[in-house]
């Protein structure tokens, strides 16, 4: 594979050379003596055209098990994943319906859980709406136990007045400082 490195930058084949462009590079090479017609009947490409084939098949099942996955997930990745576990299988000697029923098994059901169970974490994301308190309130969380009943203080029905309870609260327990002496 030698670069290319002056120009004209072209692809394609002249004579004996293929010019190609790969990940925004240009490379030439040569000229290969395989076609398609040749790896397609030639006796010595048989094993090739049985994986091809092979292949073939286990796009097919993978294409049918990817279609029941829900829209909202489908990445294609998870096609990749299923044709070739669904190509494994096949090479295993197990029939169709029995590798559709596998792969729905392993790969679509915890996807679909994973799924309902992202969909339940965002709906209830929506319906929380919390209100940010002041840092007094997050780091004593002194209002809610008040307004629960679980800490000392009166409720309150006006969420003011639950302030105000709660100042007066730690404003009470604060002991008096003393008067700093005096240096003469």
């Amino acid at each position: 594979m030698a670069k290319q490195t002056l120009p004209p930058f072209f692809v394609g084949t002249a004579q004996f050379l293929t010019f190609y462009k790969m990940h925004g590079r240009y490379f030439v090479r040569m000229k290969s003596s395989l076609t398609a017609e040749r790896v397609q009947k030639d006796p010595c490409f048989t094993a090739t055209m049985w994986q091809a084939a092979i292949m073939a098949h286990a796009s097919k099942i993978g294409s049918a098990a990817y279609a029941a996955i829900p829209a909202f997930c489908r990445e294609y990745k998870h096609y990749r994943q299923l044709t070739g576990k669904a190509n494994q299988l096949l090479k295993k000697g197990l029939h169709d319906d029995e590798i559709v029923m596998r792969l729905t098994e392993y790969f679509i059901v915890p996807l679909k859980r994973a799924a309902i169970k992202e969909a339940r974490r965002e709906r209830i994301k929506k319906k929380r709406k919390r209100t940010v308190k002041p840092d007094y309130l997050r780091k004593l969380r002194r209002l809610k136990m008040v307004e629960w009943g679980i800490g000392p203080g009166n409720a309150s029905t006006v969420p003011a007045e639950a302030v105000d309870n709660l100042l007066r609260m730690l404003f009470e327990k604060v002991p008096a400082r003393a008067s700093p002496p005096v240096m003469a």
